[in-house]
């Protein structure tokens, strides 16, 4: 593992995104390589080549576009990089589209800030983080399946 996880961080509330950068600094390990208040902007950031991202940490929804829209060129350009969707919006089959989408973790912008660590950490060694909502988009599409 690096030496530091290098995150890239994507979220059109500007507070929100410094609050994210602040705590996410803080935590031993770990180091916001990259920041935009949209994912199209944080790829032309990272598209420049001179910055190596660990993984993603990107909001759902942005006023331009989705974030589900940017994962298959973010996959197809960093295959090696984790992805990690942070939203207000929880709606299991949303989420369950996104791990179909290749996702390694899905945290609530509700949730305790242990838990984003927790799915950084977990998607950069492109893990699945096996939280209550993985569970529920697996339990979703189970249940799909069956009708």
């Amino acid at each position: 593992m690096p030496k530091h996880i290098r995150v890239a961080l994507a979220d059109d509330h500007a507070l929100l995104r410094h609050a994210l950068k602040t705590f996410i600094n803080s935590q031993p390990g770990f180091k916001v390589a990259a920041e935009a208040g949209s994912c199209q902007e944080l790829l032309n950031i990272l598209n420049t080549g001179s910055i190596d991202i660990d993984v993603f940490l990107l909001d759902f929804s942005f006023p331009d576009l989705n974030a589900n829209k940017s994962l298959p060129d973010i996959r197809t350009t960093w295959p090696d990089s984790g992805l990690v969707i942070i939203s207000i919006h929880h709606e299991d089959a949303m989420i369950a589209e996104l791990f179909e989408l290749g996702i390694h973790a899905f945290v609530s912008k509700t949730d305790a800030p242990e838990e984003v660590t927790k799915a950084l950490e977990s998607a950069t060694g492109k893990n699945i983080f096996e939280n209550r909502y993985y569970k529920k988009a697996i339990e979703y599409r189970k249940n799909k399946k069956r009708s």
